[in-house]
């Protein structure tokens, strides 16, 4: 199929997960002529167009099953393995712009500081809470305040967003008010140290690649809930829920695992995976096919911000390094973000869940811009109908 860019076109496995059959099937549909697929040189497998792709998807589908299957959305584009927000570069905004400026972008509305959070009740969280329990007892918390003015004629609802975030972030250091920038908050509560003008530069860089991602599991849980004309804590809270697992925001909290082992004993983490028929945690990703730019981005100032600091920081970046270029040698694996936040959050000898907190308080701004977007769509549009197969009443 000449003409067809690279980023049209899907693998049999992405394929498969898309249309919910297995492998074979694919090559079913291949042998009857419903699908056709295109070989890409220097790659291995076929791949095939992603709308004729999309066409056998809805072709078995009725009209009328009362669920948006196809959610159009302006915030974010995920394509040639690149990520945009309205159009710009996740990455060139990475380096060139504050998360605030971000969350004004995504939300479409200008860019403006976080409120401080003084809620009394934040200083009696117990000490064992995990971060993304902190978290949700800070939106829940703000939740009962008095609602925030979104201020120059911006909806309440972006000012109620500021509100759960900056909450968010008091809850992970109870005691004293936080204030200033953000990131230069969560640099403060997830370390306990002073600020560090580097090491909070590279959590504001984190948070911005992190804001959004299209549909990920988490943002269609928020998008339900705003459908459902949710406010912008409930759309929150129940996002929060969705993030809070290991297969989700929870991943890099495995990963680290990983990170931690490997620098140790790199050699021994390499072992382990020599044989292994699966990518290692940390490595491959469902919506990118050669690299994560996100993963590239992070690894990339880390190791430019971070080499020489330390003994300890030098171990963790040098054994990081090996895996990446070892395993995309040998096994064609590439980082995603998930293993750059380990490894970042590693150097930094931040807590061992600190990535999902990271990303938590990152993905909150994405999850507020579709919710924005949802709230103009006609409400209660997500209504899966089941399909029996219990016993029938006798």
């Amino acid at each position: 199929m000449p003409g067809v860019p690279p980023q049209a076109l899907l693998s049999t496995a992405q394929v498969a997960r898309v249309l919910g059959i297995k492998p074979q099937s694919v090559y079913a549909y291949a042998s009857r002529g419903r699908l056709h697929p295109v070989r890409v040189q220097g790659r291995r497998g076929s791949f095939y167009a992603a709308d004729e792709v999309g066409a056998v998807r809805d072709s078995g589908r009725s009209p009328d099953t009362g669920l948006a299957e196809r959610i159009q959305t302006s915030i974010s584009l995920i394509e040639s393995d690149r990520l945009s927000y309205r159009g710009h570069d996740a990455i060139r905004l990475a380096g060139t712009e504050t998360f605030e400026g971000v969350c004004g972008l995504l939300w479409q509305a200008p860019g403006a500081d976080f409120p401080t959070a003084a809620i009394p009740e934040l200083v009696g969280l117990p000490s064992a809470a995990r971060g993304i329990d902190r978290i949700r007892l800070g939106v829940g918390l703000d939740a009962a305040t008095p609602a925030t003015p979104g201020g120059g004629g911006q909806p309440a609802e972006i000012g109620a967003a500021r509100s759960a975030m900056a909450a968010a972030v008091q809850a992970l250091a109870p005691g004293a008010p936080l204030s200033g920038a953000l990131a230069r908050r969560l640099w403060i509560a997830l370390s306990g140290k002073r600020f560090d003008r580097v090491k909070a530069g590279l959590l504001e860089q984190t948070l911005i690649v992190l804001a959004d991602h299209e549909l990920a599991g988490s943002t269609t849980t928020a998008r339900v809930a705003a459908s459902t004309r949710a406010n912008i804590h409930g759309v929150l809270l129940a996002a929060l829920g969705a993030l809070d697992s290991p297969l989700h925001g929870g991943a890099s909290t495995v990963v680290r695992r990983l990170v931690t082992a490997a620098n140790v004993d790199a050699g021994a983490v390499l072992a382990e995976y020599a044989g292994s028929p699966r990518a290692a945690p940390g490595f491959g990703h469902l919506v990118y096919v050669e690299s994560d730019p996100r993963a590239e981005f992070l690894l990339r100032q880390a190791n430019t911000a971070l080499a020489g600091s330390s003994r300890r920081i030098d171990a963790v970046l040098r054994s990081a390094n090996q895996l990446v270029e070892i395993w995309g040698e040998r096994r064609g694996w590439f980082p995603n973000v998930d293993f750059a936040l380990a490894v970042l959050t590693e150097a930094l000898a931040l807590p061992v869940d600190a990535g999902e907190t990271i990303f938590a308080i990152a993905r909150m701004s994405g999850w507020t811009a579709h919710a924005l977007e949802e709230y103009a769509e006609p409400p209660m549009r997500f209504r899966l109908r089941a399909v029996y197969v219990g016993e029938r009443s006798r």
